[in-house]
């Protein structure tokens, strides 16, 4: 094997790992979603003042979790990408 088949298959499993991730961005958004709508629905059917404070702060902590997994996600893209471009360059050095 060359080095330059050792550098593609390199950069081919580099872009597999970051279809992987945008998979995971996707379930992540997916499920807050579906965990916003769960705590719209218990929020309206709600009566107790107390519950609704909770259940607003429950609403808050997962728009928050969620765009901090999301936001981490990306930043893996972003290194991911980074690899490729070295990559591509030792590739272009390699004989």
């Amino acid at each position: 094997m060359s080095s330059k088949d050792y550098y593609r298959k390199q950069i081919e499993s580099k872009r597999k790992d970051i279809v992987s991730v945008r998979t995971k961005i996707t379930k992540a958004k997916e499920s807050k979603k579906r965990k916003m709508e769960s705590l719209a629905v218990s929020l309206k059917n709600t009566k107790d003042a107390s519950r609704k404070e909770s259940i607003r702060k429950q609403k808050i902590a997962v728009v928050s979790q969620c765009e901090r997994e999301v936001e981490g996600y990306q930043k893996k893209i972003e290194s991911l990408k980074k690899d490729i471009e070295r990559l591509r360059a030792s590739m272009a050095r390699a004989k």
